[in-house]
């Protein structure tokens, strides 16, 4: 039967190592992570300032010409978001004396607070998009994998691959939303738009595609975490972390750009764009198939939580009544060892029933 197990993880290893520190507290601030990426790279805090300011710049004058709802706006994380006053200051420049900026001014504590990480501030009634890049120092790693007791490899991508990625996720992704898209637009959906946005515009401009790998992991790997660190550690969920679980789709869309070839490494801003949203509505979920993944994902979570206290209740359960749900589950579970030993210096066997090879290890089939 197509969803027969074929089971080679180790159930009780795996899940001790992907739900590791789950508990840990927060680690460095933005400024000591910041000190200490100066520090390995040999540069000054400065420099890092000056090239992600050349970054903003580009991009931002890149999307300028698209023909979209919103205007794009990206803030310039080493000059914008200094203080609340500095980020006062940019809205300011931006819209003007008005009604946002009054409401700004009365809220910017918070605006400020919110910025901590990247993201994207519709202003619907002005028809901009604000985008806050990532901090400078680049996507938190360390925060996503505190407490997994192996080290990230040392030939992941770099902070600034990886704040391209994601700047291209946030303006192109996001910042490109109408208004009836965010308000009415499958989360999921949105959250694979500005995914394909990010790998599509980062591989154009580079040819790479091992920040977009690096992407597709931590697609695979904190959902899982996050739904742990929710049910177990009494952390605030305000979404199911689902919604970002789109990397079988990612990978698509990698090796399509790769089927391109160079070609794609020419298109103008406006042909990425038209490729970001053909694809996506070729591509995009349906509610259905979100509420099947969702379902796969807390069936994951129960069976890894079970497993670090020895126990197979929920896997045992499925595999009576469930085999096709069980089968979805371990594909979370399968995806997520995979993801873990692609970030970490953890090998396939320490989380296996047998030394596979790391690239062709079987997953069993989720459901189409």
């Amino acid at each position: 039967m197509k969803h027969e197990m074929r089971e080679k993880i180790d159930l009780f290893r795996a899940s001790k190592l992907l739900l590791a520190g789950i508990d840990v507290q927060a680690g460095p601030d933005d400024a000591e992570r910041m000190r200490g990426l100066a520090a390995s790279l040999g540069v000054s805090v400065s420099s890092i300032r000056d090239g992600h300011s050349r970054m903003v710049a580009e991009i931002g004058e890149k999307l300028a010409g698209l023909d979209t709802e919103n205007r794009i706006v990206i803030l310039d994380r080493g000059r914008d978001l200094e203080t609340p006053e500095t980020l006062l200051q940019a809205f300011s420049g931006i819209f003007g004396e008005g009604a946002f900026l009054e409401l700004a001014r009365e809220h910017i504590g918070a605006l400020f607070e919110a910025g901590r990480a990247g993201f994207c501030l519709p202003i619907l009634e002005e028809k901009t998009a604000v985008v806050y890049p990532e901090n400078l120092a680049g996507p938190d790693f360390d925060g996503i994998l505190m407490g997994i007791p192996a080290p990230m490899r040392k030939d992941l991508p770099s902070f600034s691959a990886m704040n391209r990625l994601m700047l291209y996720h946030e303006a192109l992704g996001h910042g490109t939303e109408t208004g009836e898209e965010i308000t009415g637009m499958l989360r999921a959906n949105r959250e694979l738009r500005a995914d394909i946005a990010a790998i599509a515009g980062y591989m154009r401009d580079t040819g790479d595609a091992h920040a977009p790998a690096a992407l597709i992991a931590l697609r695979e790997l904190s959902p899982l975490r996050a739904v742990h660190a929710a049910f177990g550690c009494g952390q605030w969920l305000s979404e199911t972390p689902s919604i970002w679980a789109n990397a079988p789709i990612l990978r698509e869309i990698v090796a399509l750009i790769g089927e391109k070839g160079p070609a794609f490494r020419n298109l103008d801003d406006a042909a990425l764009f038209a490729f970001v949203k053909d694809t996506f509505e070729k591509l995009r979920i349906s509610r259905e198939e979100f509420i099947h993944r969702d379902q796969a994902l807390l069936d994951a979570y129960v069976i890894t939580e079970e497993a670090t206290r020895g126990r197979t209740d929920k896997r045992d359960a499925l595999a009576q009544n469930a085999p096709r749900c069980l089968a979805d589950a371990l594909a979370h579970i399968n995806a997520a060892a995979d993801a873990l030993c692609f970030l970490c210096e953890v090998e396939p066997q320490q989380m296996r029933n047998s030394p596979a090879r790391h690239s062709a290890l079987p997953v069993p089939e989720p459901k189409p």
